[in-house]
């Protein structure tokens, strides 16, 4: 979290109004994502660009400590070039809040902390593996020019 729980809560749920105030979809924004921690270093302070293609909900999460349902918005994005992390090369990745409050629609006011998961195509999956998750980051919506 980055404020008290309450507040954290915030800027999600007034993204989501204005969101449908305003008929604004996630789907197509340009956003931009910025690697924090990784498992490789040389990773670390990367930034990605690219596109939202799909949001969605409802995933079951298999990581260590057993699986669970997450109902939070997660959401596949298209990146602007190929991402090559070890031995694997990819456009796409997934993202999936890190904290409550920090989905998709928060990034109408501000910037989110996710969770960042390698995927090989548009397709939502119908579980993630954490053996996939690749790194905490920033994710916001690219500035138009």
């Amino acid at each position: 979290m980055i404020l008290p729980f309450a507040l954290d809560l915030i800027p999600e749920r007034l993204g989501a109004l204005l969101a449908r105030v305003t008929k604004r979809r996630p789907e197509g924004q340009p956003i931009l994502l910025r690697i924090d921690e990784s498992g490789d270093p040389n990773f670390d302070g990367t930034v990605l660009s690219g596109k939202i293609h799909t949001v969605f909900e409802g995933i079951v999460a298999r990581g260590p400590h057993g699986s669970s349902f997450d109902k939070r918005p997660y959401v596949v994005i298209e990146l602007d070039s190929l991402l090559k992390y070890q031995n694997r090369s990819t456009r796409w990745v997934i993202v999936g809040p890190r904290f409550s409050g920090h989905g998709v629609y928060r990034l109408y006011l501000t910037w989110s902390v996710v969770h960042l998961f390698l995927t090989d195509g548009p397709v939502p999956p119908h579980e993630l593996l954490w053996d996939n998750m690749i790194a905490i980051s920033l994710l916001r919506f690219k500035k138009p020019r």
